[in-house]
This record gives C-alpha cells, sequence and structure tokens, in this order.
C-alpha cells in the first residue's frame, strides 16, 4: 500500500513566485509639444504653476526686474510640467518650447500687483495733505512742491513718507494710513487674501509704488511716470533689507508683528 503525500503548502517552491508589473514609463507623443488650450494636462499645467507665483508675487519678491521676473516664472513653469509630465526630458522640451507663448500669462500677477498698488496710491495720496487749507494764503502749486520735497528728501532714510505715528506720537517703519489702504485694497481687488503668508513684501512695494505716486506730483503739476520694476527694485529692497535690520530689535520686532497680525485680522473680515 502507498504512504499518502503530504499536501504542498502554500508557501511551498514549487508554486512560481508571483513577480509584480510594473507600468513602464512612455514618453509621451511629440504632438502634445505644442501648448494646445483646449489640452486638459496643458490647462493642468497653467493652473499648477499660476498658484506658486501669486504666493512669491504677493509673500516674497512683489517688485521683480523684467529679467528677474522670467527667471522665477520659467522655473515654477518647468516644475510645475515636471509634476504632470513624468517623463523629465519631455516636461524640460514642453516647458522651454511653451515658455514664450505662456510668459504673458504666468507673469501676470506680479504686473497686476504693481499696476493696482500705484491705482491705489494715486486715489489715497490725498491723505498727505497735498493741498493748502482755506487759511493758508500760499500758491497751491508751491505747497505741494514743498510737501512732496518735504516727504521725498533725499537726505531721510528711510523716507518720511513710509512712517506712521502711533496715538503715544511714536513713529514706525511702515505703520502708516496710506500704505495700510492701500495694501488692504490691493490685496481686495486682487483677491490675493488666501495666497498670503506675510506682509512684509506687499507693504514695502506699496511704499515704493507710493513714492512713484508723490514724484508725479513733484513739480506741482501731474507728469504720468511708469512704475516700472526695473526702475523701482533698487528702492524696494533698500526697504526690505531694512525692515529685516530694525526686526532684529525684539522689541520693534513684536511692534511690527501687532500690526501685521492687525492687518492680517482686518483682511480676514473684508474677504469672508
Amino acid at each position: 500500500m502507498i504512504p499518502p503525500q503530504p499536501i504542498a503548502s502554500s508557501s511551498s517552491s514549487a508554486l512560481p513566485d508571483l513577480v509584480p508589473f510594473i507600468q513602464p514609463i512612455v514618453m509621451p507623443n511629440r504632438v502634445e509639444l505644442p501648448y494646445n488650450p483646449t489640452n486638459r494636462k496643458h490647462k493642468k499645467i497653467i493652473t499648477y504653476a499660476i498658484k506658486p507665483v501669486k504666493e512669491h508675487a504677493v509673500n516674497a519678491q512683489s517688485i521683480l526686474t523684467l529679467s528677474a521676473r522670467k527667471v522665477i516664472v520659467q522655473q515654477k513653469f518647468q516644475e510645475s510640467a515636471t509634476k504632470h509630465y513624468i517623463y523629465p526630458a519631455f516636461a524640460n522640451d514642453w516647458s522651454l518650447a511653451n515658455s514664450s507663448t505662456l510668459y504673458m500669462i504666468l507673469s501676470n500677477p506680479y504686473k497686476l500687483i504693481i499696476h493696482m498698488l500705484k491705482k491705489i496710491v494715486c486715489t489715497n495720496i490725498a491723505l498727505f495733505h497735498l493741498c493748502p487749507g482755506a487759511q493758508l494764503m500760499v500758491s497751491e502749486v508751491e505747497f505741494k512742491i514743498y510737501k512732496i520735497a518735504e516727504l521725498l528728501s533725499k537726505w531721510t532714510f528711510p523716507p518720511k513718507f513710509t512712517f506712521g505715528m502711533d496715538e503715544s506720537g511714536i513713529s514706525y517703519f511702515l505703520e502708516n494710513e496710506v500704505l495700510w489702504h492701500v495694501v488692504l485694497d490691493a490685496i481686495m481687488e486682487l483677491s490675493l487674501y488666501k495666497y498670503l503668508t506675510d506682509l512684509d513684501s506687499i507693504f514695502c512695494a506699496a511704499a515704493v509704488a507710493l513714492k512713484c505716486a508723490l514724484q508725479e506730483f513733484a513739480t506741482g503739476w501731474f507728469i504720468d511716470i511708469e512704475f516700472a520694476g526695473d526702475v523701482y527694485t533698487e528702492l524696494y529692497h533698500r526697504l526690505l533689507e531694512h525692515l529685516e535690520a530694525i526686526t532684529a530689535d525684539p522689541s520693534l520686532l513684536a511692534q511690527w508683528n501687532e500690526y501685521k497680525d492687525l492687518t492680517h485680522t482686518r483682511l480676514m473680515q473684508l474677504c469672508s
């Protein structure tokens, strides 16, 4: 009689090993290389690139030279393309092939911010009382020239117009009624609150826009001056550097953070 044979367990080496199937990375078809506004993937690339561009524009560098803006936009664009096209070489080719075509769309947040800041500054500049009161027997043009020369004095840095006075009569850098209204209105008008994480950049950019607007009236008469990044970037960075330097002092840092918290609270109320 033949003895019964043992039943092979499921772990027996007699069974073939199961090899997991790995989906190969297939390079996209070259017909996808030109930008197609109806292509879902292409639209996603633009959408995902715009968000970090807006975040950078409002939080990090609100005023850029044209060459710096192109570098940032190309970087964000390529990062988005790489995320959606797994094949790196094709993602690089796609972003390079379409960067010129899509630059105007992707760089728009920077242009909108400086345009809006300048527009709102011009509507709030009267808060500096650039016209003489009824009791002052002085030419309006002469009064305006004197007031603006005082605000723009090249012997004072930071400029006088960047300071605001609190209830105790103490002046603080950037804590200025005009700048505050400009920042609030610009963020609301451009729907940037959901992208906002820090206010340093936008306050300094508003101060630079204010200088541009004051310069337009420096002769007593309005002369249009373009608010261009290539012209005003240096002042913008000097203001940022000054803010960084003074907030190394713990008491001034606490004061500035409190002012930013109040601004965030007001923005939350206005944008909710």
